[in-house]
């Protein structure tokens, strides 16, 4: 991504950030989930997105869903693309974002799972 790219996208994503505080209600942002075996630059550029879309979200008080972590090195969550969930593992994903905003907890069930 060149770094003009990059500062329209931050620019857009400031503009929106403050429309949706403005807008009086709950806020939650998803964060993205990890590709399996797509190279060193895709994770780092995802790794980077969501480390700063954390941060972001923190700063303006959203909610953030931790997507991430939950499926990091999870192999048998994702189809043999290594892109997509399976789906199951796409049933995974609607319960996080449930777990998220129903429990107000701006964490995700990344906290409940066990270490592997």
């Amino acid at each position: 991504v060149s770094c003009s790219c990059l500062g329209v996208f931050l620019q857009g994503c400031h503009h929106l950030f403050a429309i949706l505080k403005s807008s009086g209600m709950s806020v939650f942002i998803c964060g993205p989930i990890p590709t399996i075996s797509r190279g060193y630059e895709r994770f780092s550029r995802l790794l980077s997105l969501h480390s700063w879309l954390q941060s972001a979200c923190r700063s303006h008080s959203f909610g953030f869903i931790d997507n991430f972590n939950l499926f990091w090195n999870r192999f048998s969550f994702f189809r043999r693309d290594g892109i997509h969930p399976n789906r199951h593992d796409s049933s995974m994903l609607t319960a996080n974002i449930r777990y998220a905003v129903q429990s107000h907890r701006y964490t995700s069930m990344v906290d409940s799972l066990p270490q592997t």
